[in-house]
């Protein structure tokens, strides 16, 4: 796994920094293993280390499970439940609201620079399964995205419209697992693995 984009690295500090969550305190005997990959759509490796990096983070910080870490590719996870995590559908988008030619002919540089809206935006489809078996314990899928402008000549907007999506991925996907008290979600687990 390749180091996090500075974005991506802030956010996940800002989930570290947030405090206790739903589970912070309870944390169920189960350990995750994670394992990030693209849909249908083929995308840059970058993106899904960017992911895989902000989702360890939210899940060690505010997470129900006892141990969470990433699943080794090709090999079967040393784990109680694997967390699949596919990504689909992404899209990055940069709005310019001048038109060409007062771009190409700026009169204020800084007015220029600032002129932008950044978009990122990507579905995701996330499954939660017992080890071994593959039993679904949950699983689902929503849409994320981000959208900035730059606060200053220099800043991108483009870094951080996508930090802004995959932090809210991280909080959301968290939310989804964690969903309902933690004894009961350590049942679900529990009657998954004992599943034929």
């Amino acid at each position: 796994m390749r180091a996090p984009t500075i974005p991506v690295f802030l956010a996940a500090a800002a989930i570290v920094a947030a405090g206790s969550g739903v589970c912070s305190d309870e944390r169920i005997p189960v350990d995750l293993a994670l394992r990030v990959a693209y849909g249908a759509e083929p995308g840059p490796e970058s993106l899904l280390d960017d992911v895989a990096h902000v989702l360890l983070a939210e899940l060690r910080a505010k997470g129900c499970f006892r141990g969470v870490a990433p699943a080794a590719p090709g090999r079967a996870p040393e784990a109680d439940v694997l967390l699949e995590v596919m990504l689909s559908e992404v899209r990055e988008e940069t709005r310019f609201e001048q038109s060409l030619a007062e771009r190409a002919q700026a009169a204020d540089a800084t007015a220029t620079a600032v002129g932008v809206v950044a978009t990122f935006a990507l579905r995701v489809d996330y499954r939660l399964a017992a080890v071994p078996g593959g039993t679904v314990v949950r699983d689902g899928g929503f849409r994320v995205s981000g959208e900035r402008r730059p606060r200053y000549a220099g800043d991108d907007a483009r870094a951080g419209a996508r930090g802004e999506a995959l932090l809210d991925l991280a909080r959301r996907t968290r939310a989804k697992l964690n969903h309902g008290s933690p004894a009961k979600l350590a049942r679900a687990i529990e009657e998954a693995r004992r599943a034929p």
